[in-house]
């Protein structure tokens, strides 16, 4: 080879390894500039200090229900995790709680799925029966990892009717993949949210419940006039008359119901839908009717997968529901709390909020570097019943992965939070983690307490029954 062939070779390799240096650092800068971006993205929060033992729960009954079939991280790598003979589970407390061990505990088998918003779980008026919606169907033990699973869950059909007083279960094959519940104020109807397709809506009457042929399904549309690709929230108004539906995470329609003597409904659309965000969660009324709170989790301000690790914080929204002859809902007020604030409670008397921030830990191991995967949060809001307003008094840090849900006790000066499972130790029980509510001097906090109780691995929604 020539000396010029040589000089030339040596260029061309000099060029290559000087291409490859700039596309590392490039790819390097990259990843930092996102890190910046994502932790820049984080409110800072620090984990809140246990002191005191739990004084005091108090209600009925505490019910938290688990899905047995998956670890939280399974979202993001579809790696399952299963427990041997771990099935899904209903735990049921008899209260009131403190630090001693639970009294009357007792547990059910009841299908249901974390694969859709809290909202899987309604009780009856007088507390006497629950009605959870499975969602997605088991999965076998021997199942190791269940391809795109966020997107495609295992199709669930079930309706199951609890009896808490004598422990028994009754099971209706409803429609395919439940996602969400609403009962009637008086128990005449349950309202089921769903994908299926042209009936996205579902309304049951609770007394021919064994009877399918009652059961009475409806369209719903998005705002471009095409079918809804699901109903992401059903919520009743306490008067009954009155049905909120939230559409593909992003939209809220309000329907005025008429009923007959038979028990047939018609829905008739009751004033302009409203565009709320993104990743809109489920919601609630107040109990007098007057306000329909929800979350905007933000999970799609980034688009495709990558919301799940860049997502910004998250929003607390109160909209005011007008019922008279105009029907001028509109937004009332929307504050920032934590990231990923997919669930959420409300004190007795509608003045505290607290939102339950999983923030990023639903990231496995492989992903811990990207900022909010150690620590949830909780956002602690006021609202004021008579203008709408919410305000933001603190956050609170805590461990674990998944935490979706929380409840007031009856007295609203305790709080109970679930965790779907623990980091470190991920075949370990899922728990409640139980927090005081102090006021002082007008101004609210939380106070993180030392007591934990372990239910089935899974938890991911829990309410207290007055």
């Amino acid at each position: 080879m020539s000396t010029q062939s040589l000089q030339k070779s040596s260029r061309s390799y000099k060029y290559l390894i000087g291409g490859v240096v700039a596309l590392l650092l490039f790819i390097v800068s990259l990843l930092v500039s996102a890190y910046i971006y994502s932790a820049w993205l984080l409110n800072p929060v620090s984990s809140a200090q246990a002191s005191n033992a739990l004084e005091r729960f108090d209600g009925s009954y505490l019910l938290t229900i688990s899905d047995a079939d998956m670890v939280g991280t399974a979202y993001a790598d579809d790696v399952l995790m299963q427990i041997p003979n771990d099935r899904d589970t209903l735990t049921i407390f008899d209260l009131p709680l403190d630090d001693s061990s639970p009294v009357g505990q007792e547990e059910l088998f009841v299908s249901n799925s974390v694969t859709s918003w809290p909202q899987v779980m309604a009780i009856s008026p007088e507390g006497a029966r629950a009605y959870i919606v499975e969602t997605a169907s088991e999965i076998a033990d021997d199942v190791d990892v269940y391809p795109n699973l966020q997107a495609n869950p295992p199709t669930g059909r079930s309706l199951t009717v609890v009896d808490l007083e004598a422990n028994t279960t009754q099971v209706y094959d409803v429609m395919d993949n439940p996602l969400h519940i609403g009962l009637h104020p008086q128990e005449r109807f349950v309202a089921i949210g769903g994908t299926q397709a042209n009936a996205q809506l579902a309304l049951l009457p609770i007394d021919t419940l064994a009877d399918a042929s009652t059961y009475q399904f409806f369209s719903i549309e998005n705002r471009h006039g095409e079918p809804a690709r699901e109903v992401t929230s059903v919520s009743w108004h306490p008067s009954g008359d009155y049905l909120a539906i939230g559409v593909d995470r992003s939209e809220l329609l309000f329907y005025s119901i008429t009923y007959t003597e038979t028990n047939i409904i018609s829905l008739q659309p009751f004033g302009e839908r409203l565009q709320l965000g993104n990743t809109i969660s489920y919601g609630e009324f107040t109990a007098d009717g007057e306000y329909y709170l929800t979350t905007e989790i933000n999970w799609g301000a980034v688009p495709g997968a990558l919301g799940y690790a860049f997502n910004p914080r998250g929003e607390m929204i109160a909209i005011r529901f007008d019922d008279s002859e105009l029907a001028n809902h509109e937004i009332a007020s929307r504050v920032e709390v934590g990231q990923s604030p997919e669930g959420f409670a409300i004190s007795p008397d509608n003045q505290l909020i607290v939102t339950v921030d999983m923030r990023r830990t639903y990231l496995p191991d492989a992903l811990s570097f990207i900022p909010g995967t150690n620590l949830n949060s909780l956002s602690l809001l006021t609202f004021d019943t008579e203008s709408g307003q919410l305000s933001l008094v603190d956050q609170y840090g805590f461990e674990g992965v998944l935490p979706e849900h929380a409840t007031f006790d009856a007295d609203g000066d305790a709080l109970a939070v679930v965790i779907y499972n623990e980091r470190e130790m991920p075949m370990n029980p899922g728990y409640i983690e139980f927090w005081h509510v102090l006021v002082d001097e007008d101004t609210p906090s939380l106070e993180r307490t030392t007591t934990t109780i372990p239910v089935t691995r899974g938890a991911h929604s829990i309410i207290a029954i007055p």
